[in-house]
């Protein structure tokens, strides 16, 4: 298990230090900001008040997700926290394009980046 282990930080750190946000293809929003900073935007404006933190939650409670989960926000003082937040992201787009979709009828336009 520790050779996974290993292996798994190896390569998260390989993708980290290899990503460039210059890239085109690592672009996002009609070039104007790459992959990490969209989901980072994302992350702070769904947890921006109390209001859209329940409303997010009520969200994944209604897609079936018993266990209503955070979007951990990017860290630049500890390690693995982009990873986090990036696995988290992914492993909630459903919900997170939920939230987009209506968001903003809802709190005014906030999911404006």
């Amino acid at each position: 298990m520790s050779t996974i282990t290993h292996i798994a930080n190896v390569e998260t750190s390989t993708a980290i230090w290899e990503f460039d946000p210059t890239d085109s293809s690592n672009r996002v929003l009609g070039n104007s900001l790459d992959v990490v900073a969209a989901v980072c935007t994302i992350a702070i404006k769904i947890q921006c008040s109390g209001q859209c933190i329940e409303y997010f939650k009520t969200l994944q409670q209604n897609s079936g997700i018993d266990k209503v989960l955070k979007i951990p926000l990017h860290s630049n003082v500890r390690w693995g926290t982009a990873d986090g937040m990036l696995s988290r992201a992914y492993a909630l787009r459903h919900t997170i394009n939920l939230f987009i979709s209506t968001a903003d009828k809802l709190f005014g336009p906030i999911t404006i980046i």
